[in-house]
């Protein structure tokens, strides 16, 4: 049966787009009700524990907080007294903050010993080296979103309220280099207030909720940056601005609230297991490759089905859908926020977290009510002299008394009344005899509560040694020692992340970045297609899909307190035995940051290999192995080549020359000697053939025939027949042809 294209129905394809972007936009509303409703339960659970954690970070941050002023939720405005004001009832009311120094302090030690992130591989062997590599990428990635600054504002949160936190985005590289327009790296971004900012799924359990469905980060923007963002959503359709009394209210009169949300979505793969070991996901393209592995004997012995995650991510007004979705570059779908706790329990289902402000609250507020006693008592004016009307009457009288404070007058006239006493001073009210006992005791109760003693400061009696204060200074509580184990557990979890999207997002043929332990930076070039010479086939270099990594906490001294030290032991071993200090000298000048300091350490390595005494590292045994030449020099060795060639075949021209001067003068003298033998062999025959006929006359031979006549036999004749066949001059010069032209 045939079909006329022209009888056939039209296919509507713009109802096919109304019907996609009608489904759409239901699916988009569905996610945003259900963010909705997940916001208010995370806001349920957790009300009580963010709401204290809220009221923790004022306590220590905003003037009057420590007097129980109460403040603004909306606004974040604190109303009140406090820093030595007066209040309404003319009573002072001082905050002697002593619970922000412990905060430091604690900070300041995590400064001072830096929890950094270590890769090691799982599978040993050559992986070791792409290991390092990685956590070099890594080191890398955290220096350019300064994640020092970042985990340190998180830890000082932790440590005060108990919640704290940041986030990884993927974002477009901006270098404005050609070609590398969607290359994306990864950026790591701070979370404040995380009390207030960072929701999570309540059914969680985990420490750092990685096991959460879903989180959100809340951010509050401008009404004038929304409208730049998104000119298309009208603001006035985000609802009402409502009373300002809601903590978690969308937005008021000056700013809009946009929520990150991020959820994982599931789905199923199907694997096959191959004869030969390997695994293979079971797609449509994949399907049709099975017959010919088949054919290679490849065939499916074993099929399962994996639940596998895919981690999505919207932005989320009041109103709907800003943005989204997007699937976030994950291979195993996690979620790339990492809340950090301060101390963290789970009883009956709820989870509770705090810093040390919640403990020592209440002593932080009897310290300043007893210290603000105390001034008030100390302050009160000296008591009063009673006197009579009648002992002060007069005008002079009464200047004095009134300017004897001023004054200072050792003596004061006054009026003498007959029957009246002396004037008096009545007695000056007292301390309350245990108010100094109060201010003790609840400055020791500070540091009870909030974990940290006066041996964790460093407070030094006066008799002790400096050994003994340095010991003092690294002293921690067990229960602060608990926020310091926190803190390495959400650096390794932000290691997973990296590990977990460093594949999927540096997936292209690209050079990264690489810093190690000393600050060294390098590059390394990844995923870098070459064909294999021996089989042929194309092979991917540095393939970061492949490896399985271990992620560790490190926890010490910075890499340049660790130099100093490393100096100061060096030089107390060399004191004991000189000879540490003699083999030992270019590791000493290495670890002292001084000007020209490599240049030192380059010498001292230099005289150790030549003595011996120092192992040459693999740069330096390269550098001592004989060099291939340059290509100066190889040009330089065949001017020489050619040099030695052209004075060969000079001499061996001259030789020939030589050679066929002799052989010419051989010839000169053979042939003489024959022409000679020749006329005396003629006159002798001619005298032999006279003195037959008889005759007496001979013909006269000169005195030269004479003398060689006498010296020439039949030997001499047949050996010089033989010279003359054996060489002749023709013959001589055609062996000895001309030398060759020889370039210059």
């Amino acid at each position: 049966m045939e079909y006329n294209k022209d009888t056939m129905p039209a296919v509507d394809h713009e109802a096919e787009k109304l019907s996609k972007k009608k489904a759409d936009t239901e699916l988009l509303e569905a996610v945003h009700r259900l963010a909705l409703k997940r916001f208010d339960e995370s806001t349920t659970a957790d009300h009580t524990e963010r709401e204290r954690s809220i009221s923790d970070s004022y306590f220590v941050t905003s003037p009057g907080s420590m007097w129980g002023s109460n403040r603004s939720s909306s606004q974040g405005v604190i109303t009140g007294q406090g820093n030595g004001s007066i209040s309404p009832g003319n009573r002072p009311r001082f905050e002697v903050n002593k619970i922000s120094p412990i905060i430091e302090n604690i900070v300041g030690e995590m400064i001072n010993n830096r929890t950094s992130i270590k890769v090691r591989s799982a599978r040993g062997g050559d992986a070791r080296q792409t290991a390092e590599n990685m956590g070099n990428v890594i080191r890398s990635i955290t220096s350019q979103s300064n994640f020092d600054a970042i985990t340190t504002q998180a830890y000082r949160e932790a440590v005060t309220c108990g919640i704290g936190g940041w986030y990884l985005v993927p974002e477009y590289t901006d270098t404005g280099i050609e070609g590398t327009e969607f290359e994306q790296d990864i950026v790591i971004k701070p979370l404040p207030g995380a009390a207030s900012s960072l929701l999570w799924d309540p059914s969680a359990v985990k420490q750092n909720k990685e096991d959460a469905q879903w989180m959100a980060v809340r951010e509050r923007v401008s009404r004038e940056t929304f409208a730049s963002r998104y000119p298309d959503v009208d603001i006035s359709d985000l609802g009402d601005i409502g009373n300002n009394q809601n903590a978690y209210q969308w937005q008021d009169r000056q700013t809009v609230q946009i929520v990150d949300y991020y959820v994982r979505e599931p789905y199923i793969k199907e694997l096959a297991q191959m004869s030969d070991g390997t695994i293979l996901e079971i797609t449509e393209e994949s399907e049709m490759i099975f017959d010919e592995l088949e054919k290679m004997g490849k065939t499916i012995v074993a099929r399962r089905s994996k639940k596998c995650f895919k981690a999505i991510h919207y932005k989320i007004a009041q109103n709907g859908v800003l943005e989204g979705p997007h699937e976030i570059p994950s291979e195993k779908g996690m979620i790339p926020v990492v809340p950090l706790f301060g101390f963290t329990e789970v009883i009956d289902g709820n989870h509770f977290f705090s810093g040390i402000v919640r403990a020592a609250r209440d002593a932080s507020q009897i310290y300043n009510y007893a210290i603000s006693a105390f001034v008030e008592h100390a302050s009160q004016p000296v008591s009063p002299i009673w006197l009579t009307t009648a002992q002060v009457k007069g005008e002079e009288i009464e200047r004095g008394i009134a300017n004897m404070a001023v004054e200072n007058r050792p003596v004061m006239v006054i009026n003498h009344v007959e029957g009246m006493p002396l004037p008096t001073r009545t007695a000056q009210p007292q301390q309350p005899p245990g108010l100094m006992d109060t201010i003790r005791q609840a400055e020791f109760d500070i540091s009870a509560t909030s974990g940290y003693h006066a041996a964790a400061k460093g407070e030094a009696q006066f008799d002790q040694s400096g050994k003994a204060i340095r010991a003092l200074q690294t002293q921690t509580n067990t229960s602060v020692r608990s926020l310091a184990a926190n803190f390495d557990a959400a650096v390794a979890r932000t290691g997973v992340l990296l590990l977990d999207m460093i594949p999927t997002i540096y997936h292209s043929d690209r050079v990264l970045n690489m810093i190690d332990e000393s600050g060294e930076v390098s590059e390394w070039r990844v995923n870098s297609k070459v064909k294999d010479e021996q089989t042929g086939q194309t092979v991917i270099v540095n393939d970061l899909s492949i490896g399985f990594y271990d992620v560790v906490a490190s926890t010490g001294p910075s890499f340049a307190t660790q130099r100093a030290e490393s100096v100061e032991k060096m030089l107390e071993l060399a004191s004991v035995s000189p000879k540490i200090a003699e083999i030992g000298m270019d590791i000493m000048a290495e670890n002292v940051d001084m000007v020209r300091g490599d240049e030192l350490t380059a010498r001292l390595r230099k005289m150790g290999l030549a003595d011996g005494t120092i192992e040459p590292n693999a740069e330096e045994a390269e550098a001592m192995q004989p060099q291939e030449p340059s290509e100066l020099e190889l040009l330089e060795l065949e001017s020489m080549k050619l040099d030695v060639e052209q004075k060969r075949a000079n001499i061996a021209f001259t030789n020939r020359q030589s050679v066929k001067t002799d052989a010419d003068t051989v010839h000169k003298n053979t042939q003489s000697s024959v022409n000679l033998s020749e006329s005396i062999k003629k006159k002798v025959e001619a005298n032999q053939l006279l003195m037959e006929q008889g005759s007496s006359e001979g013909i006269p031979m000169s005195p030269h025939e004479m003398e060689a006549g006498a010296l020439i036999d039949v030997a001499i004749l047949e050996s010089i027949e033989r010279v003359d066949d054996a060489v002749e001059p023709e013959q001589v010069q055609a062996q000895q042809p001309l030398p060759p032209e020889v370039p210059q």
